[in-house]
């Protein structure tokens, strides 16, 4: 529980980050076209933001894949063949690092999502019949309580 929100949250850390890059961005392009900067200017303030955010892509892509990696590991499910260019992906600026692909994530989820079903179904009907004789043995005590009908 506490890995998803840390997940979570640092998804939305880096996204936040990729918002303000794109404002900081749009903001230095205006600045540049004002002061009639040459092509070269322009191209190399698009190319750093192209960087930046392939960068945080791929950040996201990994945190976003540790994530669902280790809840297919904890739940003792297969992780998909790494060589499987359908579900892994080349990071495209972290060298050597592979990371789900959104047909991938899909996939993990799905089998964590359908362990996590079977799990409960073996545990809801043994929660059922606890409740149920709790809720008897209540009714009981309150019958001897009040001495009877």
């Amino acid at each position: 529980m506490i890995e998803n929100f840390k997940s979570r949250f640092e998804i939305a850390r880096l996204q936040r980050h990729r918002n303000r890059l794109l404002a900081a961005y749009h903001t230095k392009l205006k600045e540049a076209e004002v002061n009639h900067a040459i092509r070269e200017q322009i191209d190399s303030l698009s190319a750093d933001y192209r960087f930046e955010t392939d960068m945080l892509d791929d950040e996201i892509a990994l945190t976003i894949t540790k994530f669902w990696v280790s809840k297919a590991e904890g739940l003792f499910l297969p992780i998909p063949e790494r060589d499987d260019n359908a579900l892994w992906a080349e990071t495209t600026q972290i060298p050597d690092r592979r990371v789900l692909t959104p047909k991938g994530v899909t996939m993990v989820r799905s089998q964590v999502r359908a362990e996590r079903k079977a799990q409960m179904e073996t545990w809801l009907p043994l929660l059922a019949a606890v409740t149920g004789l709790i809720g008897t043995l209540i009714g009981f005590v309150a019958i001897l309580k009040k001495g009877g009908p």
